[in-house]
């Protein structure tokens, strides 16, 4: 059974867990490093289909705007915005997932839904995942230098997205928390004082005694948290002016930040990661740490009050439901309503509503939740977050009853409210369209071109020299007598082209520094210009549109062109290999091993390695495992097996055993059983 676990985190995404791949489009990147050292600074993926659109990742190894130099960054591209009507847009949610070579799992990053239209038509995450947690071997995110990133997109079949905001001023009310913490060395990495109330919401301080994010190690890092917010599933917002204070417990020298901001279930928390270096800190003299007791103060002031939530003005794709007289059910005793099955991604599904709540929303919210009415259906083993011991997904407060009630907001108008739903299913499997991207060091070869043209005016406007060799690949230069673009008429424009490219379906690059250099027959005063560039099948050339200006080529005196004749000469030194293949509806090698049998006649180590580089598979060894079990087994099938037993332990903890009578037990156990990878069944447990 596949395991799913996420949580939102400061900025409003979604970040979690999962074992199923992404349904949609997969990118693989070989030899990471050499992508940043050899100035890739950014990878874009041939063109995927989702939704009736076409799209794009678009990936930075060493990070974009926020996240330039200590994170990767990932965009989704709309490549089809010219089909678009104007005006109109496609709405979709996205998310990237990062797989975890070590444990067969997937790290997901999931933000809101985004509106892609011919203005804005790339979403994504500046701050992705840190270069630090992506480098880190125990992490599993990048092995032998490959990783691979992967896209789900859901398309709403909506028109248009919005947002509505609401404001109340509270009045500045403020009020002051002392938190006098008498043991600092026994916080650990985080701690967090009681909570206070000011202007009728819940605060609370935050303290990470060893700093927090890059300031780890360095500097004492406190914030403000706003309680409320953390259970809060709408986006209920505060604004509050505070002042962090820390305590000088000998000069009065105090240490104070102040800022103002909103807090909300996408923002819980903000301060200073930085707020005093630990050096400082702990210095005895300065008297913040004395006998390891420390002051902090926090000073609030609540300004207003907001409510953020997300609305467009089309329906749901796939089920609405009506309730009429919604005040009589509560009143006659119907605690919960629950919706006939409809259809969507070969699952049927149900709207499960508590018109008065449930559990945490209970008498004070509307309770809305998914269920997955299909779960007999389910193969055992099958990935799913909705499955037959956990059927059921959605809100306890979805919305307040006191909102919904509210005759302004017009969500209950006659006694009337319509709920409605979008379901989006991930079909998962090892079936999916992808790519593989990888560069490799070629060596530092070079080579040189003399081109000869003996009856230059009679060039025409463009002409091409014969082809020629360097590293292995094809070249040939690309010359415009009278110019090109806007430099046509003023300029002669000349470029250096890779052949290779322009026969290749798939994206082969190959980053070349070259010299292009038009001779002075008479003074050798050489015209010279260098650069350096990727060459592939969406950049065949590169050069320059104004080598020189034509008054000074044609000028008899600089013996640039002489009786009609001119040279031009290349030098080219091929840098580096990168190479961008497509696979269409192909597993991934991360989905499988090839392993060498140690019985008999053994294949030598480059036996090995030659047949895994013409399959693209990895090789499998003692400690690697398929669908969480060990390839190969000893006889001791107890130590290779036992922890079995440990897994299926932990997937009945919470259920109380005493509640349940014999034949349920039995249902139980062989349940989570099943879900177990089938292949223990070969196996003597």
């Amino acid at each position: 059974m596949a395991s799913v676990s996420a949580a939102e985190d400061q900025n409003g995404v979604l970040r979690g867990t999962r074992e199923t791949p992404p349904a949609h489009f997969v990118l693989k990147l070989q030899y990471f490093s050499l992508f940043s050292a050899n100035g890739v600074n950014q990878i874009k993926s041939n063109k995927f289909q989702a939704g009736d659109h076409q799209w794009k990742i678009i990936l930075f190894p060493n990070g974009n705007r926020d996240g330039k130099g200590d994170h990767v960054s990932i965009y989704l591209m709309l490549d089809s915005t010219s089909s678009l009507p104007a005006g109109k847009g496609v709405n979709a949610i996205f998310e990237f997932f990062l797989f975890d070579q070590i444990r067969g799992n997937y790290l997901t990053v999931q933000g809101r839904a985004r509106r892609f239209d011919r203005l804005k038509y790339e979403w994504g995450f500046d701050k992705f995942i840190s270069l630090e947690s992506l480098k880190e071997p125990t992490k599993g995110f990048l092995v032998n230098d490959i990783s691979y990133f992967g896209v789900e997109v859901f398309v709403s079949q909506g028109s248009s997205l919005g947002e509505c905001h609401s404001l109340s001023a509270v009045g500045n009310i403020s009020g002051k928390y002392k938190w006098v913490i008498t043991q600092f060395s026994k916080l650990g990495l985080h701690g967090y004082s009681d909570e206070f109330v000011v202007g009728g919401f819940k605060w609370k301080i935050a303290l990470d005694p060893e700093g927090n994010g890059k300031h780890k190690g360095s500097s004492l890092s406190i914030f403000l948290v706003s309680v409320d917010s953390q259970s809060s599933m709408t986006e209920n917002k505060v604004q509050a002016k505070f002042k962090l204070t820390l305590y000088d417990q000998f000069k009065q020298n105090h240490r104070q930040g102040t800022t103002t901001h909103w807090f909300g279930a996408t923002i819980k928390s903000w301060g200073w990661p930085s707020f005093i270096e630990l050096q400082e800190f702990k210095d005895d003299k300065k008297g913040y740490l004395v006998a390891d007791k420390c002051m902090i103060e926090a000073e609030v002031t609540v300004l207003c009050e907001g409510v953020f939530k997300e609305t467009r003005d089309t329906p749901p794709s796939h089920y609405v439901l009506k309730l009429e007289s919604f005040s009589l059910f509560s009143q006659t005793g119907v605690d919960h309503i629950k919706s006939n099955s409809f259809r969507v991604g070969d699952h049927q599904w149900k709207i499960k509503l508590f018109p008065e709540g449930n559990n945490g929303g209970k008498d004070d919210h509307v309770s809305i939740y998914l269920i997955l009415d299909s779960t007999s259906t389910l193969m055992p083993g099958k990935p799913s977050r909705f499955d037959s011991l956990k059927c059921e997904w959605g809100f306890d407060k979805f919305i307040s009853l006191e909102e919904f009630e509210e005759p302004t907001n017009g969500y209950l108008v006659k006694d009337t409210s319509i709920f409605g739903v979008e379901v989006y299913v991930s079909t998962g499997g090892s079936s999916r369209l992808g790519e593989s991207h990888s560069i490799s060091k070629v060596g530092n070869i070079s080579g040189k071109y003399k081109w000869v043209i003996t009856k230059f005016s009679e060039l025409g406007l463009h002409r091409d020299s014969d082809e020629f060799v360097v590293g292995g690949y094809i070249w040939k230069l690309s010359l415009h007598p009278e110019g090109e673009g806007k430099h046509k008429g003023f300029s002669l424009s000349m470029y250096l082209v890779y052949v290779d490219s322009e026969s290749s379906n798939t994206e082969h690059k190959v980053k070349a520094e070259f010299v292009l250099t038009l001779n002075d027959q008479f003074k050798q005063n050489l015209i010279q210009k260098r650069t350096t560039n990727w060459f592939g099948a969406s950049t065949k050339s590169w050069g320059w549109h104004s080598f020189i200006e034509l008054t000074d080529l044609k000028d008899d005196k600089n013996g640039y062109v002489v009786a009609d004749q001119c040279t031009i000469e290349a030098e080219v030194k091929s840098v580096s290999l990168q190479s961008d293949t497509e696979s269409h509806m192909q597993a991934w090698s991360y989905d499988s091993y090839i392993y060498f049998q140690a019985n008999g006649e053994t294949a030598t180590k480059n036996e090995r390695e030659e047949i895994c580089n013409m399959l693209q598979l990895h090789e499998a060894d003692a400690n690697t495992t398929y669908l969480g079990l060990p390839n190969t087994l000893g006889r001791n099938k107890n130590a290779g097996l036992g922890y079995l037993k440990d897994r299926m332990q932990k997937r009945i903890e919470g259920y109380d055993k005493k509640l349940l009578p014999k034949g349920g037990k039995e249902i139980l156990l062989k349940t989570v059983v099943c879900y177990e990878p089938f292949l223990v069944t070969k196996a003597d447990v």
